[in-house]
């Protein structure tokens, strides 16, 4: 059996991003964030060094000469522009919203986020990652073989990532008032002698959240 393995690969943020809330598709409730790194960068050479092993361990394993190998990141192409690369590879880390424990379902399995002081945050505006951010990604590399599609590769699982420096194209809202945008303060009016209807709130599932100790900080 082949192990898996973390390793931090730093680099920017991609444009989609759910790191505060969860992304839903084809029935997965799933937080994930897009890695950009440049294909001649060093950081590049670390993690395709370390995943290839893993595939080539695994490719042993499942011992058919046959078997494909899959890329373990995405070309990246230009935006608008169809075909042309930018000469990086994205990354697709994500992480599943529930997972199994002590034979019960626990929920809320969000990645750890932390400032570049290894300060663990907490509040979702500070939380949230936005397109060319500088970050460093804790990866966990996972060595899986389809049987149906006679595959081996790794899959990324999100563990934690560390933000290292904002983009200064991202411009920052969250401290701002409705009077920064030229908003009135009687713009809206409630509908008179009506009643504002609240929509009924589902039960929450049951959250078991596991904290991470100071010692198993990644970074």
């Amino acid at each position: 059996m082949v192990d898996s393995k973390r390793i931090n690969v730093m680099g920017k943020a991609d444009m989609f991003n759910y790191i505060v809330e969860y992304d839903t598709f084809k029935g997965k409730n799933e937080y994930k964030v897009d890695l950009v790194i440049d294909k001649d960068s060093e950081e590049y050479n670390k993690f395709i060094n370390e995943a290839n092993k893993i595939i080539e361990l695994k490719y042993n394993e499942v011992n058919d000469n046959s078997c494909i190998k899959a890329k373990p990141y995405q070309i990246r192409y230009e935006y608008g522009n169809e075909g042309e690369t930018t000469g990086e590879v994205i990354l697709k880390t994500k992480i599943s919203y529930s997972f199994e424990y002590k034979g019960k379902t626990c929920y809320n399995n969000a990645p750890a986020i932390f400032d570049n002081n290894n300060k663990r945050l907490d509040i979702d505006s500070e939380k949230r990652i936005k397109l060319n951010d500088k970050i460093n990604v804790n990866i966990e590399l996972i060595p899986y073989y389809f049987k149906k599609q006679n595959t081996v590769g790794v899959s990324l699982r999100l563990h934690a990532v560390k933000i290292i420096e904002r983009y200064e194209g991202n411009t920052n809202t969250t401290n701002k008032n409705a009077n920064d945008f030229g908003f009135g303060e009687s713009d809206y009016e409630a509908v008179k002698n009506g009643t504002v209807a609240i929509p009924q709130t589902t039960k929450k599932k049951e959250e078991i959240i596991i904290e991470l100790p100071e010692n198993e900080i990644p970074f």
